[in-house]
């Protein structure tokens, strides 16, 4: 089975197609958080819990379909792992109380920050170019870190640091994307 698509002169593979639905999907998260100036937030988190949840589904996927030939793959799957935990948090509970939305997604954020922290340090040893995931995961503890006081939630504004948070997390998936053919043996 061929597992690449033909985009002109460079394959694509269907992983790589994985990560831009990532992307585009982690885009409509943005977008629906920006709107209704956070009532939507408040009132069906699980409008954003679903499609964090196929995010989630998806990278834990690729990672277990790739398992003997994808470096890092396990930090993906933790990856993977922690945005599906995220979303079933937001999918169940609605929160009817939006200050604690910043706290949860500060809480993910910084899991994720460590997970590429590793990342970074697994693909060195694996002698890829890892310093993006390095700097990604420093962004992500330090916005995190952010998010998780108070007074930085009151002067951006509940939605604005879920979107910081959306967007550091879109840039990973932009780097795995184009690191991809570096990242597997095949």
């Amino acid at each position: 089975m061929d597992n690449h698509f033909s985009n002109g002169g460079k394959k694509i593979s269907w992983v790589q197609l994985s990560f831009l639905l990532c992307i585009i999907v982690l885009t409509v998260c943005i977008f629906i958080t920006l709107s209704d100036a956070g009532k939507l937030l408040s009132t069906s988190a699980h409008t954003i819990g679903i499609p964090l949840l196929a995010v989630g589904a998806v990278t834990m996927i690729i990672a277990a379909v790739k398992k003997s030939t994808l470096k890092g793959r396990m930090w993906l799957s933790a990856d993977g792992a922690a945005t599906a935990v995220l979303s079933v948090v937001l999918i169940l509970s609605g929160f009817k109380q939006v200050d604690a939305l910043p706290f949860y997604f500060g809480v993910w954020e910084i899991a994720i920050g460590i997970f590429k922290l590793a990342e970074s340090r697994r693909l060195k040893r694996e002698k890829v170019s890892s310093e993006g995931f390095l700097y990604i995961g420093i962004a992500e503890i330090i916005s995190s870190t952010a998010l998780l006081l108070r007074p930085v939630d009151s002067l951006i504004g509940y939605n604005i640091a879920v979107v910081i948070t959306l967007a550091i997390q879109m840039s990973a998936y932009a780097l795995r994307y184009y690191l991809y053919p570096a990242m597997t043996e095949e």
